[in-house]
């Protein structure tokens, strides 16, 4: 029951438990943590509405997401559920040489990626990394190395790979590239 008057009260309209398969996301250029999605399916048989939702993994509070979209019945939708303290994730940037030859600069260095799987169990992690691009084709970016190859790179140039660590595991992601540009051109951001 909501009392009458002229003051405004908040209550629950409904609850639901709905299951999701977990998928871990990085990105360390933007932060360096591993953050945990569910993708989910509308099993409630009624749409959901656009509005703050109170997230919860069993009986632990996660957090308020307030979602932007409705969800049809029988629609398969995407929901954050914060960051995963089960991945460890650094991102550093190692061997950094600039120089000049001539009316030439340059500019290498090698990007570092390392997880480490701080949790009793095996985990996937999708991991992203935006790499150099260019539309001036007086610079010159050479990738010497990217070990291990990603799975996949989109049009944008968002490396993609899927690192699979076991309980303790380590693995790391190595990019080594060059950057050759006149000293006309002023790059920001090196």
């Amino acid at each position: 029951t909501i009392p009458s008057g002229e003051q405004s009260t908040r209550t629950a309209i409904a609850q639901w438990v709905l299951e999701g398969d977990e998928s871990l996301v990085a990105r360390p250029q933007n932060f360096q943590s591993v953050f945990r999605f569910m993708n989910m399916k509308n099993t409630t048989g009624v749409p959901l509405l656009p509005g703050t939702i109170n997230l919860f993994a069993q009986s632990d509070y996660i957090g308020r997401f307030t979602s932007p979209f409705l969800v049809r019945p029988d629609e398969e939708f995407e929901m954050p559920f914060g960051v995963d303290d089960g991945i460890e994730i650094k991102r550093e940037i190692n061997d950094r040489l600039n120089s000049v030859d001539g009316a030439k600069l340059a500019h290498s260095e090698t990007v570092t990626i390392t997880l480490v799987n701080k949790s009793g169990i095996d985990r996937t992690v999708e991991l992203e990394e935006a790499l150099l691009t260019s539309n001036d084709s007086r610079v010159k970016i050479d990738f010497k190395s990217i070990f291990p190859k990603p799975i996949e790179t989109d049009r944008e140039n968002k490396a993609k790979w899927q690192v699979m660590l076991k309980p303790s595991d380590k693995e790391t992601v190595s990019i080594s590239y060059k950057i050759e540009y006149p000293r006309s051109i002023q790059l920001s951001g090196l």
